[in-house]
């Protein structure tokens, strides 16, 4: 009779149904009733199955069966000492009384466990209920997520399809502008250098040189725009070969003296002797380069200085480039190397480009497993650096000297 080893299921297809318990009920105390009556009046185990009777009535489906019973047994247990023996004596009537004490505590028992199953069926009821509830709560959330799911699937098909289109029309764009271009700077730097002859008039000449800037300006951004394209759509393929940093360097440098020179810049170029060759891409290594020096160079004040430093260790080549400008806030340093993002302040206003320069610097220093980035300086300006891996390192070279 515990009531908590019974579980609803079982409560359901245990062999002692309600009827069942009600049948046997009877025939037990019929028969002990029988029994009673005809054993000796000494025999005190003639009521024993009572007891059981009583404790079949926690299988009853009446809520109060277990004291019907109770009720009825203990009547037939009083008739029973009446009809066999009209002059008992005291002590046996006593032990009838203890015997109907004894029911009543079984009594109590069958029906705190027929009450505990009547609770644990309802709370599994409930429990079954709330379970079909959420699992149709979830069958429809799920719809819901599958649905939300394709849509989101078609949406991102749909902007795949339109930044694959985008980056078709940009390559397109750049290459069938390039032409043109081409024939710009080739006509107006035949202009410029006045190969037929003299153009007659002085104004032509800086006509023929302004065009030939902006046409170099406009080649170098539709450049850009092709080259982040690549990167972005993942069709860029490094031509990697044994790079010597030195002179790449000095090349890029060479190619920012005019605007450097017009704003009293100060080289400062270090290159560590012995310096080891870089496997890399040249052309990718020196647009990076060209984009790192390029913005020292723009955002530096006039006669500030400019430091390039170039070394080798056990973390591979690293290279750093050093300006004296206001420098960026340290939460700006990661935004500067997003693509078209030029900064809001004032030292960034009006220094024109479609800032592409650092996003694609990254790109291509990513696709050489090296690292780029941008810290403050001390006090002001920003150091760029750039950090090839040491497995890109190929031998030392022992020739070079710091160069000022």
């Amino acid at each position: 009779m515990n009531a908590g080893l019974i579980s609803a299921d079982s409560a359901e297809t245990h062999w002692l149904s309600s009827r069942t318990a009600f049948v046997l009920a009877v025939i037990l105390s019929i028969s002990t009733f029988v029994f009673d009556i005809i054993a000796p009046p000494y025999m005190a185990l003639s009521v024993m199955p009572y007891f059981l009777v009583v404790a079949i009535s926690a299988w009853m489906r009446p809520r109060l069966a277990p004291f019907y019973w109770f009720a009825l047994c203990s009547a037939l247990a009083l008739v029973g000492v009446i009809i066999k023996a009209p002059e008992t004596p005291g002590l046996m009537f006593m032990n009838r009384l203890v015997t109907i004490s004894l029911l009543f505590i079984v009594s109590l028992l069958a029906f705190l466990r027929q009450r505990s199953e009547a609770q644990l069926l309802q709370t599994n009821e409930r429990l079954g209920q709330e379970v079909a509830n959420r699992t149709q709560e979830l069958e429809h959330s799920n719809k819901q997520l599958h649905a939300s799911l394709q849509e989101l699937q078609l949406a991102k098909a749909s902007a795949d399809a339109g930044n694959n289109a985008k980056r078709r029309f940009l390559a397109q764009m750049s290459h069938e502008l390039r032409t043109p271009l081409n024939a710009v700077l080739g006509f107006s730097d035949a202009m410029r250098q006045q190969i037929l002859g003299p153009l007659g008039n002085s104004n032509y000449l800086l006509y023929s040189n302004a065009i030939h800037e902006s046409g170099g300006a406009l080649l170098n951004m539709l450049e850009s725009i092709l080259v982040a394209s690549q990167l972005e759509s993942a069709e860029y393929t490094l031509r990697e070969e044994n790079v010597d940093i030195r002179p790449l360097i000095n090349e890029v440098v060479a190619a920012e003296t005019g605007e450097a020179n017009a704003k009293q810049l100060n080289w400062r170029i270090e290159i560590q002797p012995g310096l080891p060759l870089l496997r890399a891409d040249r052309a990718a290594v020196r647009r990076m380069l060209a984009s790192l020096l390029s913005n020292a160079v723009k955002f530096s004040p006039d006669r500030a200085v400019l430091q390039v430093l170039v070394k080798a260790d056990q973390d591979g080549i690293s290279i750093e480039i050093h300006d004296q400008g206001e420098g960026i806030a340290p939460q700006d340093l990661e935004l500067f190397l997003q693509p078209f993002e030029t900064g809001y302040s004032a030292e960034t206003a009006g220094k024109g480009g479609a800032g592409l320069g650092l996003s694609i610097s990254l790109g291509l220093a990513r696709l050489h497993d090296a690292m780029l980035k941008l810290e403050r300086g001390n006090p002001d300006g920003t150091i760029a650096i750039l950090a090839f891996p040491p497995e890109r390192s190929i031998e030392a070279r022992h020739s070079g000297n710091v160069l000022n």
